[in-house]
């Protein structure tokens, strides 16, 4: 009986030897995970940097420029009313903020979904944020917040 134990200890200890050595020689035959390319960095002169920022506001001076004729297009093509001696109610209004985005293309998205609702909104850029507000009256103010909560998420009255 003794004889068996003896045996079965050093096959134990046998399999165990292999079995770390196995191991090992697994652990370190893994190729090491390549380095990343080193950054290139470009040396630019003073010249070329102001000639850079001078192109960029000269870029966005003509965005603006082209906005602004847009939207004195708009102006320009909605029609006037015509005066009739019919009082209008004074209905008081809230402006809802629905988002403040970083990248004026989701602001722009947001703005047509808005728009597919039904309602009309703006685009706002404050604090580095384009924000997207709607207009709406006092009295479907329930109705509205409804409907874009359920779209948008949460959205703030502003004022």
């Amino acid at each position: 009986m003794k004889g068996y134990r003896i045996v079965l200890l050093i096959g134990l200890l046998v399999a165990l030897v292999f079995f770390y050595l196995g191991l090992n020689e697994w652990i370190y035959s893994n190729k090491p995970i390549a380095n990343p390319p080193p950054i290139v960095y470009k040396e630019r002169s003073n010249k070329e940097i102001r000639k850079e920022l001078a192109d960029n506001i000269k870029l966005k001076e003509e965005k603006e420029k082209e906005e602004e004729q847009k939207r004195q297009k708009v102006v320009k093509d909605i029609k006037k009313p015509q005066k009739n001696n019919v009082k209008k109610v004074k209905t008081k209004t809230k402006i809802i903020q629905v988002g403040a985005f970083s990248k004026e293309k989701n602001a722009k998205v947001a703005l047509k979904k808005i728009a597919n609702m039904g309602y009309t909104a703006i685009i706002l850029r404050e604090d580095g944020f384009f924000k997207v507000r709607v207009k709406i009256e006092e009295d479907k103010l329930k109705d509205a917040l409804t409907k874009l909560r359920k779209v948008f998420g949460n959205v703030i009255i502003i004022r």
